[in-house]
């Protein structure tokens, strides 16, 4: 099954409160104020962009490639448009039609679909999609040694697998990952008892 989270586009925002409650968006939010006015910014597997509400309020002039897999979450993104202060080109398509570079890189609740293979794959490319000096934030879930986090990513990742094809099965150590590329990690935040994070990275 390929990849495609048409199906739960319509409900995904809805669900994502429900469990986690505003959680995701705070940490999705959280750093934004890290990227200066005038940046080129590559949003990659956004969804319906819920916190570009928030990226708009900053009253930063910037120029946004947002690309998105999924036709009905790009669709939801679009519909939360127009922008103050955001010119945004919304793109449906993965990684392998990224063009240019950029000055910031995005991935919020991204990295998480996808094994180990082809993690280092993506975020080869992303990175070398990133200008010297460009950051890349990055917010996901945690691998905690908690029972019931524990429980409840097992969960998440059957009702993904099933619903929406996604080829990972289990979560995993997402910023050590990172950490591995030629990126410095200048800030985080964790939330929802440890078991979500927001990072600050800067390709050097």
């Amino acid at each position: 099954m390929k990849v495609n989270f048409n199906l739960i586009a319509p409900i995904y925002d809805l669900l994502s409160s429900l469990v986690y409650g505003k959680e995701l968006i705070r940490a999705q939010v959280e750093f934004l104020n890290k990227i200066p006015k005038k940046s080129k910014v590559l949003v990659i597997g956004g969804g319906t962009g819920k916190f570009l509400e928030s990226l708009d309020k900053l009253g930063r002039a910037m120029d946004l490639v947002y690309l998105e897999a999924s036709s009905s979450m790009l669709k939801r993104a679009k519909s939360r448009a127009p922008f103050e202060n955001l010119s945004i080109d919304f793109q449906l398509g993965t990684q392998e039609d990224i063009k240019g570079d950029f000055d910031v890189i995005i991935t919020f609740f991204f990295l998480d679909l996808f094994t180990e293979a082809s993690l280092k794959v993506i975020s080869t490319s992303l990175y070398k999609h990133l200008k010297k000096e460009g950051i890349w934030l990055f917010a996901d879930f945690c691998k905690t040694e908690t029972f019931w986090q524990q429980w409840l990513v097992k969960i998440m990742y059957t009702f993904f697998r099933v619903v929406s094809g996604i080829e990972a099965s289990h979560l995993l150590n997402l910023p050590q990952h990172l950490s591995n590329l030629p990126l410095a990690q200048l800030q985080q935040k964790h939330f929802f008892h440890g078991m979500v994070a927001s990072y600050v990275f800067r390709k050097s």
